[in-house]
């Protein structure tokens, strides 16, 4: 990274989030914006790794580590789904470290 260049914001779970484990996956919501989302699979997973935020790069490396996918299309499945968990008000993006 450049000297004085903004640091790459890294992906962090909304605070609030209410989660329930399900038997396939795991339920998210952060109140009052309903409805709640159930993530299963791959989404489950990011999920899990957001226990600590990271960076889009970390986070595609962790999932392809964990998922026989090629990496051109885990990283636009794992984009696709960030959005999505935006939008949701599910993850933040931060320059926490």
């Amino acid at each position: 990274m450049a000297s004085g260049a903004a640091p790459a914001p890294r992906l962090a779970r909304a605070p609030g989030v209410l989660e329930r484990s399900l038997l396939d996956g795991v339920l998210v919501l952060t109140p009052p914006r309903p409805p709640a989302l159930a993530l299963t699979g791959s989404g489950a997973a990011l999920w899990d790794v957001l226990r600590t935020p990271c960076d889009e790069d970390e986070l595609i490396e962790d999932l392809r580590e964990r998922f026989d996918d090629p990496h051109d299309t885990l990283a636009a499945d794992v984009r696709a789904t960030v959005v999505e968990l935006v939008a949701h008000g599910l993850v933040v993006r931060t320059t926490d470290r």
